[in-house]
């Protein structure tokens, strides 16, 4: 099931399946312009060909099984419909709380409206783990370890982003990791990342990711373009270092940042940042 749980999931596969709205299930096969204006029928029916479609690629499924699919993909987008229909006002209160927090920085605002999107996506999510606990019976043990072997290495490269491995790498880090649950796929693949990555592989890899939690981290410092261009260029001096984590170079990022911010700037954090 562990598979089925990384596709309908994905916090590192490039994108992430949206339980309102019904965006396609799959992130790995591109929909085909998801609307949410789509019927239950036409969103089940897309979600369910997507599937379907990545499961093939790495197994052939036989026709009973993509009627099996298609059916229980048809049943979830019934249900989503029903449970939309109910927090559609919710929804759009906590999206705009969402946006709010994300534009003043509060992040206790942050937070609250994360625990109320959480809340309202809670139902959805319980009929999602109903999917994809039918769909993993819907294979057999041979085509499962095929799947989950595609899975593993989409998973890496995506965790590996922008940096090309080479195929000693891929190989490396998939020893580590196979046979685990998804979330400690991650986990182990981003520890083992670390250790085999030359340090140009590194900032391909990290350096967009780190400023880009620069700019959320120092929302409401509103940093100038200059101060963005001195973070870049620090990070790429700091993550020549081979023996520094990922965590070690956001960290010592952000003390830069921090080292460059004016009087206003640190009042502003300051009052979103108690």
């Amino acid at each position: 099931m562990k598979y089925v749980a990384a596709f309908m999931v994905a916090l590192v596969l490039g994108g992430a399946a949206t339980l309102h709205g019904q965006q396609a299930v799959n992130t790995n096969v591109p929909a085909e312009n998801s609307q949410a204006k789509d019927s239950p029928q036409e969103q089940g029916q897309r979600n369910a060909d997507n599937y379907i479609k990545y499961i093939d690629a790495a197994s052939p499924l036989t026709d009973e099984q993509k009627k099996t699919i298609t059916e229980l993909f048809m049943a979830q987008a019934k249900e989503f419909a029903a449970l939309q229909e109910k927090s559609t006002e919710k929804m759009k209160k906590v999206q705009k709380d969402l946006s709010d927090a994300s534009t003043s920085g509060d992040q206790e605002a942050m937070t609250r409206a994360m625990e109320q999107y959480q809340a309202v996506q809670a139902p959805m999510g319980e009929v999602t783990r109903k999917l994809y606990k039918n769909l993993a019976k819907v294979l057999t043990p041979e085509q499962t370890a095929k799947v989950e072997d595609q899975q593993l290495n989409q998973l890496i490269k995506s965790l590996a982003r922008s940096a090309e491995l080479t195929d000693r790498q891929l190989a490396t880090v998939r020893s580590v990791a196979r046979g685990l649950d998804w979330q400690a796929q991650y986990a182990v693949i981003t520890e083992t990342l670390d250790t085999v990555m030359t340090p140009a592989q590194k900032v391909a890899r990290n350096k967009p990711m780190i400023i880009m939690m620069v700019r959320y981290s120092f929302a409401a410092a509103q940093l100038t373009a200059e101060q963005l261009k001195k973070a870049e260029v620090a990070c790429d001096q700091i993550l020549k270092d081979p023996t520094l984590k990922y965590d070690e170079v956001m960290q010592l990022v952000n003390e830069k940042v921090n080292g460059w911010l004016t009087a206003e700037q640190k009042a502003a954090m300051e009052k979103n940042h108690p």
